[in-house]
């Protein structure tokens, strides 16, 4: 690969990591959500009732609360433990809060409407043993928010549908985060162990970061695709960007059905890469740079391939293409080039 190439790849890795954390921190930090990207765990400096940012709030009594749609412009969501779940349903944003046990009135959710922002909490006080609560919301499938932002430790995430006009931000720690058919114009998910899995969403910049839980996305449309892990496996299946870059270190990345014209750079480590196109017609560039991770491609069709490795081998027929095919440029230092069609 040529030092251009490659110092463009990594440069793009660098930034990618970095965008992950300041994206992931600005997009929490509004409104009293101080989760924190670093690789570490959601801060819970928010919920607690010493810190002084719940004055105002009110305790939900009876467990379920509804809010007129078009005076919610915002979306401020935290909690810490149990299930959230947003989908589309109903006239009115209902908000219900269920638990297995007999809530205080400290542990019960607390809400607050002010100047557009309507923020959810998970309790107005912090407590050693936190009960799990499951949160659900309904919203008008017409609402778009300009931005909404939801916070979890361990609880896991269900979105559905919900979308919003500039920002749609997610941020957890060990909680799973399921989204479908979601979308804004800047699309963020960021997790430390727990699993993110993005089905059918449309935004115009999509940004997907994790330490060690893995990344999926699925049928998403954008604009440009980004995604970063540390141990967790990436998979990016049949999403139409206009480019798709993706780091890893120890984690394996799986780019499946790739559009013809979609620009793709691939970065990992140890991490195995296995890469398929869908359509050779066009003069798309992908670029892959691993250290020992095996690379598997499958193009159906000629390409002009650079494959550039000091001990690496190549195995599988190539057929050498000029103008008019992908150029795919593989640089590895011990890692196989395998090619051919992959499960």
């Amino acid at each position: 690969m040529k030092k251009s190439v490659k110092t463009t790849l990594a440069v793009a890795l660098v930034l990618l990591i970095t965008g992950l954390g300041l994206l992931a921190w600005s997009a929490s930090a509004h409104g009293g959500l101080r989760g924190l990207w670093d690789g570490a765990a959601v801060d819970l400096n928010w919920i607690s009732s010493g810190s002084g940012d719940l004055r105002g709030y009110t305790v939900c009594q009876s467990g379920e609360e509804s809010f007129d749609p078009a005076a919610v412009k915002r979306l401020d969501l935290g909690w810490v433990a149990g299930s959230v779940k947003l989908q589309p349903g109903g006239a009115e944003i209902t908000v219900k809060e269920r638990c297995s046990e007999p809530l205080r009135e400290d542990q019960k959710l607390c809400w607050k409407l002010e100047n557009g922002t309507l923020s959810l909490r998970f309790c107005s006080a912090l407590h050693t043993a936190m009960p799990g609560k499951e949160l659900e919301l309904s919203f008008p499938a017409s609402w778009l928010p300009e931005r909404a932002e939801i916070a979890a430790t361990s609880a896991d995430l269900e979105l559905l549908g919900l979308r919003a006009a500039d920002e749609l931000s997610v941020v957890t720690t060990s909680g799973d985060a399921l989204l479908k058919g979601c979308g804004s114009l800047e699309l963020t998910v960021s997790a430390t162990s727990g699993g993110i899995d993005l089905q059918g969403c449309e935004c115009g910049r999509l940004t997907l970061g994790s330490t060690s839980g893995a990344l999926r996305a699925e049928d998403c449309r954008c604009d440009t695709l980004d995604a970063g892990s540390t141990s967790g496996d990436i998979r990016v299946v049949r999403c139409e960007a206009k480019t798709i870059t993706v780091g890893s270190t120890s984690g394996s990345v799986r780019c499946e059905g790739v559009p013809a014209g979609c620009g793709v750079s691939i970065g990992t480590t140890s991490g195995e890469v296995r890469l398929s196109l869908l359509d050779t017609r066009s003069e798309q560039k992908i670029a892959v740079e691993t250290t020992s991770g095996d690379v598997y491609l499958d193009v159906p069709g000629a390409m002009e391939l650079d494959y550039d490795t000091a001990s690496g081998d190549l195995s599988g027929k190539l057929e050498q293409g000029g103008s008019g095919c992908p150029k795919v440029e593989i640089d590895t230092t011990s890692g196989d080039l395998i090619l051919g069609a992959f499960d």
